[in-house]
């Protein structure tokens, strides 16, 4: 490999970026979209969740329900006088609850969980559930104070470890962080083999002293430096706008970020010297790497819950790695034995994807530097 040689190619690719604006796009205001997107449009944070209390008899544990439950955040509470009242507002989507005390609970002595009867719309899957467990924990909470010894045997506490304060965005930012930097480096690097393909300027390197390896490494590190710095803007903008907290290794996070950049950047020049065609190659970019790491990585649904062939796809992509590692340095902290062996496995990806487009190259007219 020529040191020389390899100067004035990547010299030539920073002088195709500074030509292609798109590439700035890409690499900067794309994470900036997608984090606000992710951010803000898929939170499973319900509030307010609209309840209709309904108040048949009038008794005092209907007035203290309604007192406690009404200065909640996460509820907005109405009143109704029956119960087909409520499932007349639950039907035309007014409401998302009803809270029906039997008429026989007339005293907050008498308290009973059977019989309080909670109605939800189930029709939203899994804005039903939060909302259900929104209103199970709040008239838990409203009554307690209540219950005497007799009614109370046994006193539950639960408590959430490394999300403590239940916040959905602290759980699926990281993941999808990921899918993010995925997107980033593999579509931006999907463009630039297939590009000079389509071009015709790609006969001019076959022709040329250039080895294989050499034309990788040249398109590897200008690209992988402008993912870098979009991935590095990405956790920049979780943490100032969502100020998701570091539990863990700082160091560790940083070394996964760029590993997990370097992969998806890897896994891009292999489409692109794949395809030879950048229609072609930025559709195989989408399917091959953004929506495996959205959809098979963990991010959004736990491996545990699909079919194991499903399962055993997805631990055999990067994305499913980095999103471990980044869960563990975002929200738990520790577990360094796991994040050396993530980060190995993302290298060895890096190692393979990058030998696997030197290949390619090969295969298209260069062959140990020199023109066949």
């Amino acid at each position: 490999m020529s040191l020389l040689r390899l100067k004035y190619l990547i010299k030539k690719e920073i002088e195709q970026i500074n030509k292609d604006k798109s590439i700035l796009i890409i690499a900067f205001i794309v994470p900036f979209l997608l984090i606000l997107i992710y951010g803000y449009g898929m939170s499973m944070d319900i509030k307010p969740v609209k309840a209709a209390l309904v108040l048949e008899n009038n008794s005092s544990v209907s007035t203290l329900l309604y007192s406690r439950l009404q200065g909640s955040e996460y509820l907005q509470i109405t009143t109704v006088y029956s119960h087909q009242e409520g499932e007349d507002l639950l039907k035309r989507h007014k409401i998302d609850a009803i809270i029906d005390i039997k008429s026989d609970l007339k005293s907050p002595l008498n308290l009973s969980q059977k019989e309080i009867l909670i109605t939800v719309n189930g029709s939203s899957g899994i804005f039903g559930i939060n909302a259900q467990s929104y209103l199970q924990q709040a008239i838990s909470g409203a009554l307690s104070s209540y219950q005497t010894v007799k009614t109370q045997s046994v006193e539950i506490i639960s408590r959430n470890w490394f999300n403590e304060a239940n916040i959905s965005n602290r759980y699926i930012l990281p993941g999808q962080t990921v899918g993010i930097i995925t997107l980033v480096g593999a579509f931006m690097c999907s463009l630039v083999i297939a590009r000079e393909i389509n071009r015709g300027t790609f006969e001019s390197l076959i022709a040329s002293n250039v080895t294989a390896f050499e034309i990788m490494l040249s398109k590897t590190i200008p690209y992988f430096f402008m993912s870098l710095w979009g991935s590095f803007l990405t956790l920049i903008l979780t943490e100032l706008l969502f100020k998701i907290p570091i539990q863990g290794s700082v160091l560790f996070l940083i070394l996964t970020v760029c590993a997990y950049t370097l992969s998806s950047a890897a896994l891009g020049l292999f489409i692109s010297a794949l395809m030879k065609d950048q229609f072609l190659a930025t559709e195989y970019a989408i399917i091959l790497s953004f929506l495996p790491a959205i959809l098979l990585s963990g991010s959004l649904f736990d491996l545990r819950s699909v079919p194991p062939f499903i399962a055993f796809i997805g631990y055999l992509i990067p994305p499913t790695y980095a999103v471990e590692s980044f869960r563990i340095c975002f929200l738990s902290g520790g577990n360094t034995d796991t994040l050396l062996i993530n980060l190995g496995i993302i290298i060895f990806y890096i190692v393979f994807f990058s030998s696997l487009t030197v290949l390619l190259l090969k295969r298209s007219g260069i062959k140990g530097g020199r023109h066949d």
